[in-house]
């Protein structure tokens, strides 16, 4: 937890919150005085109808995608599948995720992860809760990711 003066430096009584910095979060190590460093923020919905997939980028991505970009993301009871412009690598942190891809279904736990690569369409669920971080890989052409599905199990979170 931070403490109240980081919060008061931040400008926010929201411990996660990002102070000012270009690019969002992101602080050059000239301004820290160290490394880069990307500030935390909470994990949010899309919008109402995703409400049970949320997300915040780590790194954000750039130019976009010409560089690699990580986001934290989670899954409770619910699924999502997208047509992927850059390789994904997605590492479980915490609960069970299921993947798909060209036919062939994995289940993760805790400590594993799974690649989806580029120009390939991923599946992605969780029947009850998975927390993950997803490691996007460059799109050097350009191409635009298609989120084609967004689907919840019962009566969700």
């Amino acid at each position: 937890m931070a403490s109240e003066e980081a919060r008061s430096q931040a400008g926010t009584d929201f411990p996660h919150e990002p102070r000012s910095a270009p690019r969002d979060r992101f602080a050059t190590a000239a301004e820290t005085g160290a490394l880069p460093v990307w500030r935390p923020v909470p994990l949010v919905a899309l919008n109402e109808a995703t409400r049970n997939m949320r997300s915040r980028w780590i790194i954000p991505p750039i130019d976009g995608g010409s560089d690699y970009s990580v986001s934290e993301w989670e899954l409770i009871s619910a699924g999502w599948s997208d047509h992927h412009a850059h390789d994904e690598l997605n590492y479980v942190l915490r609960g069970e995720l299921h993947i798909e891809c060209e036919g062939r279904t994995v289940v993760l736990g805790p400590g594993e992860a799974a690649l989806v690569p580029k120009g390939r369409t991923g599946r992605y669920w969780a029947p009850e809760y998975a927390r993950m971080i997803a490691v996007y890989g460059p799109n050097t052409e350009g191409e635009i990711s298609e989120y084609l599905d967004y689907w919840e199990f019962g009566d969700g979170a």
